[in-house]
């Protein structure tokens, strides 16, 4: 008897050492980083069944984008109803993706905006944005502009870079709200100091040319500038090329500087920019920030000239009709 006990012991005291570890929610989000769905599935199904709203909400990922198992909408719906009901505010902002898009279910856009609603009303600045929308749109709520500002600032409090940008517009215009420059310009710097290309491009200009309110600020011009130029938005990065290559080749608010010009001017060419090639060609012919080159001159000046998608750039015609008089670049 004394050693049967002993030996019960000693296997309940080894179950308990050697046992491993259950895995934790980072093991399945690492998982899905590795690509390893169906790890990451089953890691996420037990700690769902032990009422985890993090995991009943990678549960319903997983079935909405077919990862680790087969693409099921009402099976999705039914895990983030678990983990909204469990206080997940974003799984309630999915559900009500899922009700307005008619995702495994039929579109019932009343439930759309009751989700959106309680998910924006909780904090969750996703929501507050897409809210906003709808209420601007007016399709499944009365359109109504004063809710528009309204949620859009809720967002924005929280960083939401786009509605950030959008106050700027509607508070420059006054569209919705009575208009205020100081507020629009405040909003305007808000989105450019998160990095959004267009808000950081068009507040160089306003600092270029002392509009809206804002004083005249080469350093600030520049420093906005080249937020843009650093952006994922190509426009607002071409923009931004362009100026800078202009900048400093012309002396704008800034001293002359070719080095930097040749930098910026040749990143706008080589995108297309006309009045960038023409500039790059005429800084070529005179030396400026480069070691003079005719043949080169007369290759982007030529872009310049004969572009096919505008008429061509009459500086860049005139430079060109000069270097074939002169003689220059040409064999």
């Amino acid at each position: 008897m004394k050693s049967f006990t002993f030996s019960l012991i000693f296997m309940l005291l080894s179950s308990s050492v050697f046992a491993a570890p259950a895995a934790s929610f980072s093991d399945g989000a690492n998982a899905v980083k590795q690509g390893n769905y169906h790890t990451a599935l089953n890691i996420f199904r037990d700690l769902a069944d032990l009422g985890n709203p993090r995991a009943e909400n990678a549960m319903g990922n997983l079935y909405l984008k077919g990862l680790g198992v087969k693409q099921n909408y009402t099976e999705a719906r039914r895990w983030y109803t678990l983990a909204a009901d469990s206080g997940y505010i974003s799984a309630r902002h999915t559900l009500a993706l899922i009700y307005f898009n008619g995702m495994g279910v039929k579109k019932d856009p009343p439930a759309g905006v009751l989700q959106l609603r309680t998910a924006a009303e909780a904090g969750y600045a996703p929501s507050q944005y897409i809210l906003a929308q709808v209420y601007r749109k007016g399709e499944y709520i009365q359109r109504d502009m004063k809710q528009v500002v309204t949620w859009l600032e809720k967002a924005a409090q929280q960083g939401d870079v786009q509605a950030q940008v959008e106050l700027a517009e509607l508070y420059g215009s006054g569209h919705g709200t009575a208009k205020d420059e100081k507020a629009a310009n405040a909003f305007l710097q808000q989105a450019a100091d998160h990095g959004h290309g267009g808000a950081a491009a068009q507040l160089a200009g306003y600092y270029i040319r002392g509009e809206r309110g804002i004083e005249a600020n080469a350093a600030l011009a520049i420093k906005y500038y080249h937020i843009a130029a650093a952006s994922n938005d190509h426009a607002a990065a071409l923009h931004a090329f362009n100026r800078l290559g202009m900048i400093y080749h012309q002396g704008v608010i800034v001293p002359v500087d070719f080095e930097k010009a040749f930098q910026w001017t040749e990143k706008a060419a080589n995108m297309g920019v006309i009045s960038a090639r023409n500039r790059l060609g005429v800084m070529y012919m005179r030396g400026q920030g480069v070691a003079p080159n005719d043949a080169k001159a007369l290759t982007w000046i030529k872009k310049a000239a004969d572009d096919s998608i505008s008429p061509g750039d009459k500086a860049a015609q005139n430079n060109l009709g000069m270097m074939y008089a002169g003689g220059h670049g040409v064999t």
